[in-house]
């Protein structure tokens, strides 16, 4: 077993609550509605915690205190509008920053506390939103090729309806339907999905055949981005996995045919939306990369934006520059836009160094292309997780050299 994870008893009530945080936090689709519900409960769970039960775990409030700190400085640093940095985002100040970011923190820390500091519990929470989430996904995608009618779980709260059409059909399957799960688009749902299993995978230091079979989902979605991405994930598990040679080279035979499949579903989704898709990543590329150096070295800042897109970010207009939605390349280029080059690869720096087995470095690189926002809670999570595996990491060795000290002696 893992020396991360240690068994503990803990109260149901408390895995139960740690449980509805946590799948709040990350059905990031429905926005500021989830605050509504999160916002008491994470109040209800401080009083809990340390009224009736004190407990504090010291590697979880180092962790939470470090954080704190670097998202004040990073706000600081960000907010002055010196060398590229902007501040021309309508209700989205510094303060509100700093708020939103640090209550994300908060939440973090809650769902860890409530799990008492364990790493075992926090697996099985984490475990059980991902069940959550993906058994969303199934129900979904058996209910509408079964009866053609879908089951939106967004619109009822948000107004938004779920974005399941295909708009294309394939021979023998018919009129294609994309499931979201509790996300907006079939592409955010594997987004999401896959950055939890990520975080999973670097507790766990290991891949399960579970991990395997969640990952497909994403690829099932039938989403272009989700496809590539959800496919480039699976091969990293698929390579780290102790599945037996024999078996990894029939599959890896079946692999060389999905570059056919995926060329079919490309085109009928490329004729269904005249090209317009892949265009609009191509205009956003295009359009990051035409900014002056200076900005593409060091972005736009958190707080800013390229002027023309700051104007219309807010309306739902930014198809009048030729592009739907910032985060569509990537995370990678999200980035960009607003830290920069230097900040891009400062993050990426940070994360090789900090996160230890060769697994979760490259399952990172590949969540880089998903369209997660930098500032989201899932993805305040993985940081935070992160650090909180290398500071039990730094325990351990620490601990193994004092008691190699006292054999020595």
């Amino acid at each position: 077993m893992n020396t991360l994870i240690n068994n503990v008893k803990v109260p149901l009530f408390s895995f139960c609550l740690s449980c509805l945080i946590f799948l709040l936090m990350t059905s990031e689709s429905y926005d500021s509605y989830r605050y509504a519900i999160a916002l008491p409960l994470v109040l209800f769970s401080i009083v809990f915690l340390f009224v009736k039960k004190p407990y504090v775990s010291k590697i979880g409030f180092g962790v939470v205190s470090v954080s704190i700190m670097l998202c004040v400085a990073f706000g600081v640093f960000y907010s002055l509008p010196t060398l590229t940095f902007k501040n021309n985002i309508d209700n989205y100040n510094f303060v509100i920053f700093v708020a939103s970011t640090i209550f994300k923190i908060f939440c973090c820390y809650t769902i860890f506390e409530l799990c008492r500091g364990n790493l075992a519990l926090l697996v099985k929470v984490i475990s059980a939103v991902i069940i959550i989430h993906v058994a969303m996904f199934v129900l979904q995608t058996i209910v509408v090729y079964g009866t053609g009618y879908y089951i939106d779980v967004l619109e009822p709260v948000t107004g938004e309806a779920q974005r399941y059409e295909g708009l294309f059909s394939l021979p023998v399957i018919g009129n294609i339907y994309r499931a979201t799960g509790f996300f907006i688009e079939p592409s955010t749902y594997a987004t999401y999905v896959l950055w939890l299993l990520a975080i999973r995978i670097m507790i766990n230091g290991k891949v399960n055949k579970s991990d395997l079979y969640i990952a497909g989902t994403t690829v099932i979605t039938l989403s272009l981005a989700a496809i590539v991405y959800g496919l480039m994930f699976f091969l990293v598990l698929f390579q780290f996995s102790k599945i037996k040679i024999r078996t990894k080279l029939l599959c890896y035979t079946v692999f060389s045919f999905l570059p056919f499949i995926f060329i079919s579903i490309f085109d009928a989704r490329l004729n269904a939306l005249n090209g317009s898709g892949e265009s609009l990543r191509y205009n956003l590329l295009n359009y990051v990369f035409s900014q002056d150096l200076g900005t593409i070295l060091l972005g736009n800042g958190v707080m800013g934006l390229p002027d023309e897109v700051a104007a219309l970010s807010n309306t739902n207009d930014l198809w009048r520059l030729g592009f739907a939605a910032l985060n569509d390349n990537g995370l990678w280029l999200f980035l960009i836009i607003k830290v920069g080059l230097l900040g891009l690869f400062s993050v990426i720096f940070a994360v090789m160094c900090l996160v230890k087995d060769m697994t979760s470095k490259m399952l990172f690189l590949v969540l880089m292309l998903t369209k997660i926002n930098f500032l989201s809670f899932t993805f305040i999570f993985y940081i935070f997780v992160t650090m909180l595996v290398y500071l039990y990491h730094l325990r351990i060795k620490k601990r193994i050299l004092s008691e190699s000290k006292d054999i020595v002696d």
